[in-house]
């Protein structure tokens, strides 16, 4: 590899992952991670981890407790879910509902799903007047 040419940067996309071992203490990873999802894996981060990515994924059941974003080394860490967590080998009493990371939301994805469920209820409103607009006019002419 030629040091003018950037490393390759390799993209998992809406992968699941089930029990696997990820070690990525010490070493530039250059993996970005979008919507994948990670059910009773161990994910082993440390000081050294650069180049390393998640957005938009579900961790159930792992070892982590939070993620923090390190934009120095690379670590970009974005809309993901951390539920059920596990800490000391057992499950956590923190709630298992999802959190939005980062800053978990206090209330955040509550205020996104009334704002996404009004404007679909909106949209199903104004879909159901359209059809029966269409409907009167087409019985009539």
């Amino acid at each position: 590899m030629s040091s003018d040419n950037p490393p390759d940067e390799r993209v998992i996309y809406r992968e699941r992952f089930q029990g696997v071992y990820f070690d990525f203490r010490g070493k530039s990873i250059f993996t970005r991670y979008d919507r994948c999802e990670f059910v009773k894996c161990t994910l082993l981060i440390d000081h050294a981890t650069e180049q390393l990515a998640f957005t938009a994924c579900v961790f159930k059941d792992c070892n982590i407790d939070k993620l923090e974003p390190d934009e120095e080394r690379g670590l970009y860490v974005k809309y993901n879910f951390l539920i059920g967590r596990w800490t000391n080998g057992g499950p956590s009493t923190r709630s298992g509902w999802p959190k939005l990371w980062p800053g978990e939301g206090k209330g955040e994805m509550t205020r996104n799903r009334s704002l996404l469920l009004g404007v679909a209820i909106g949209l199903f409103g104004a879909l159901a007047v359209l059809t029966a607009r269409y409907v009167a006019v087409v019985l009539a002419g």
